[in-house]
């Protein structure tokens, strides 16, 4: 039998760099959206935080 290799997938330079920037923009895209949640946790504990200050602090 004599296999043809015309059908076998070859990697060009150009695929590479677009499979490389597609990876790249999916981990832009996930680390901007873990960052975007970790800055939301922060306000969300400074306000908790300035609340159970205050009530600490009230005095009448």
């Amino acid at each position: 039998m004599n296999m043809d290799n015309s059908y076998s997938t070859t990697i060009t330079p150009s695929t590479t760099s677009t499979q490389a920037c597609q990876c790249e923009e999916a981990s832009s895209s996930m680390k901007n959206k873990f960052l975007k949640a970790v800055k939301e946790q922060r306000s969300r504990l400074y306000i908790l935080k300035r609340c159970i200050i205050m009530l600490l602090c009230w005095q009448e």
